[in-house]
């Protein structure tokens, strides 16, 4: 008597002939009906990726919640991560917070014992946080949020002032969807916003140092905001294709109020740009947000043009303002670009692109009344600290 049933290898055939042709069909539905007719199979290919698309479809299809060898992983409300299954990092924390102190103690004066620029360290909020998170057990999710409580707990040994952004935003209640995006790493830019409202207020109540005296820079009312609906695929998105995520939305915000700014930027390889003119048009780029590929919207660069080595920011109508300094990995552009309109001075470093010569050089031949350190738990490795200052008050890594 004949045999019916049909063998495993055939019904795994079978089930991944149909998964494709979803796929294509999928893709297919993506056309517009006007393009349908001068849209050919291989257009449809080529253009939409979909013979690596397919593999990433496969992927949800099977209910798989990590793609290209645990390149990235995804958490159980479609949040997508860099992989790490080591959480560790190439620098003691105390030795990180030894250095971020002999930098403060270059500005004290050793007579009065007086600090003239304050120093203070910004730790950013990671995407993962596993108690925000919903995860999926047995997944390499990216959390190196023990390295940073262990930093901030040297930086209070060693007299060094910081916000928690982290402790910020779990006491805000905001949710994940509220502050990050499913697809890219960096966090929305409303956020950023009221980050920047934080900042200002936490200068206020530790130094008494009030930026927006009038109520006008820290009051969202007068800011003009522009949402994209379904704008983008972030940096995640680059290794997982469309199937794996839904496309980002972007807000940009910018002034309703007047401003006028004079820039300099020098890009990593040292070509130098001088602007001048509004907020919207020297501060922010629309070149991202107009990008026609969905995969290349890196919109997370529209503020300062993020890719820079340094970027310096005048506020012409408010000359005689506080000169603040960030020296981090930009990692939140938008926050530098709404603190210059409550300074007369705001530049930015990006660390990566720094030496220790460099920023020795960028702190003799500059004066600020503030630097911020911006780190984040997810880059608190050794070239975030590239700077080694020797002073008296330097603490023994032997202590």
């Amino acid at each position: 008597m004949k045999n019916n049933k049909k063998s495993p290898s055939r019904i795994l055939i079978i089930v991944t002939l149909m998964a494709f042709i979803a796929g294509i069909c999928f893709t297919l539905n993506n056309i517009p009906l006007q393009n349908i007719n001068s849209t050919t199979f291989y257009e449809v290919l080529y253009k939409d990726d979909m013979l690596t698309g397919f593999h990433s479809f496969l992927y949800r299809l099977l209910g798989k919640n990590e793609i290209n060898n645990f390149s990235v992983v995804r958490d159980k409300d479609g949040y997508l991560y860099h992989a790490n299954f080591w959480n560790n990092t190439d620098i003691s924390m105390k030795d990180a917070a030894q250095k971020i102190r002999a930098l403060q103690d270059i500005f004290r004066n050793e007579e009065t014992g007086e600090v003239g620029t304050k120093v203070v360290v910004l730790m950013f909020p990671s995407k993962y946080d596993k108690q925000r998170s919903r995860g999926y057990e047995g997944l390499p999710y990216p959390d190196m949020n023990e390295y940073a409580d262990d930093l901030l707990q040297y930086l209070r040994r060693y007299s060094v002032d910081y916000i928690d952004y982290r402790k910020w935003l779990k006491d805000s209640g905001r949710s994940s969807a509220d502050m990050f995006y499913l697809s890219d790493s960096h966090w929305k830019v409303n956020t950023a916003f009221y980050a920047t409202v934080y900042l200002a207020e936490y200068i206020k109540y530790r130094y008494g140092l009030d930026l927006d005296p009038d109520h006008i820079y820290l009051n969202s009312d007068n800011y003009l905001r522009t949402l994209y609906e379904e704008l983008f695929y972030g940096d995640y998105a680059l290794k997982t294709e469309r199937y794996h995520t839904k496309a980002d939305s972007y807000e940009l915000i910018i002034p309703g109020f007047d401003t006028d700014f004079s820039t300099v930027s020098e890009s990593p390889g040292g070509r130098i740009v001088r602007e001048q003119g509004l907020f919207s048009e020297v501060l922010t780029t629309r070149r991202y947000i107009n990008e026609k590929n969905e995969y290349e919207k890196e919109v997370y660069k529209t503020y300062l043009g993020s890719l820079h080595a340094r970027f310096h920011i005048e506020n012409l109508l408010n000359p005689e303002g506080p000169k603040f300094l960030f020296m981090w990995n930009v990692w939140s552009p938008e926050v530098a670009a709404f603190t210059s309109s409550m300074a007369g001075t705001v530049d930015s470093l990006n660390i990566e692109y720094m030496d220790d010569a460099r920023i020795k050089k960028e702190l003799s031949e500059n004066t600020y009344d503030y630097i911020f350190i911006g780190l984040h738990p997810d880059s608190l490795d050794i070239k975030h600290f590239p700077y080694d200052f020797k002073t008296k008050e330097r603490q023994d890594n032997n202590e």
